[in-house]
């Protein structure tokens, strides 16, 4: 029987941070999903989320502008995979990826759950490099921690 093993191209990087969320999965899966609920969290760097346009379904785009102390700035993407509330997955085109459309990454949520918590499982591929690998963790790391806030104030309320 042969192997077979999945090669990827060197200096091509993968991305995977796991997090514990205090919310249930559907939750957490509006939360990527529903424009103002990304606006309250989606925060990296000091900056704010202004404006969203999310056309959800597999197959359509997003379009997600930025602004803060260094301008602005956008990151767009197409949803790839769509499967309420455990998978969705999306292309990633942002600054930290060039710009450039040929520099499209994945982004691939996961979420297992016990019946009040969610488990997060991030995996951000095809990261052009450690400095790019670098610069994506720095804003996952940010954003899931102000994801993280906003559920738990979410639950804390009546």
């Amino acid at each position: 029987m042969r192997e077979f093993r999945r090669m990827r191209p060197r200096g091509v990087e993968t991305l995977t941070l796991a997090r514990e969320l205090p919310a249930p999965p559907a939750a957490v899966y509006a939360a990527f999903t529903d424009a103002g609920a990304l606006m309250r969290w989606l925060k990296p760097f000091g900056a704010a989320l202004v404006r969203a346009e999310l056309d959800f379904a597999s197959g359509n785009r997003f379009r997600l502008e930025l602004a803060g102390r260094r301008g602005r700035w956008t990151i767009t993407g197409k949803y790839l995979e769509v499967a309420p509330p455990r998978r969705l997955r999306f292309s990633w085109v942002s600054p930290v990826t060039h710009d450039r459309p040929t520099i499209v990454t994945l982004v691939i949520l996961g979420l297992g759950t016990d019946a009040a918590r969610s488990r997060l499982e991030l995996t951000h591929e095809r990261l052009a490099g450690a400095l790019a690998c670098e610069r994506h963790e720095a804003f996952w790391s940010e954003v899931l921690a102000r994801l993280a806030d906003d559920l738990a104030g979410r639950a804390a309320r009546p």
